[in-house]
């Protein structure tokens, strides 16, 4: 029918709506009637549906993964930068004692804001 109307037989998906209701059964005689002269799949709407679905559970399980994946990169950054921070201020946990040296640019250290050179230079030496 479909050569016969469109000239091509081309053809490779058949949609077919069956108004007795028993969709498993219009869909045999539709095998069997198209098997020998075509490539048709042919589907019920239950048969699309399944496949469809699977297509979509492939595709979102990807996305999960790449979310798991961003997840872990956060929480990697998180304690990266968090351990950057300790190790940084280590040395005045360590000695309250020690003026705290603010960093004018970076390489460079400022004198202590309001310790003696005595007290700075004994920290500068403890810490390198």
């Amino acid at each position: 029918m479909f050569t016969r109307h469109f000239g091509e037989s081309g053809v490779n998906a058949l949609l077919v709506d069956s108004v007795d209701g028993d969709a498993v059964a219009s869909k045999k005689r539709l095998d069997a009637r198209l098997q020998d002269d075509y490539d048709v799949l042919s589907l019920t709407q239950e048969q699309l549906r399944e496949l469809v679905e699977a297509l979509l559970r492939r595709s979102f399980a990807l996305t999960h993964a790449l979310e798991l994946l961003a997840g872990l990169v956060v929480v990697c950054a998180m304690a990266n930068a968090a351990s950057a921070n300790i190790l940084d201020r280590r040395d005045e946990v360590a000695d309250p004692a020690c003026p705290r040296v603010a960093a004018s640019a970076v390489g460079t250290t400022a004198r202590p804001r309001s310790a003696s050179s005595e007290a700075s230079a004994a920290c500068s030496v403890r810490s390198t």
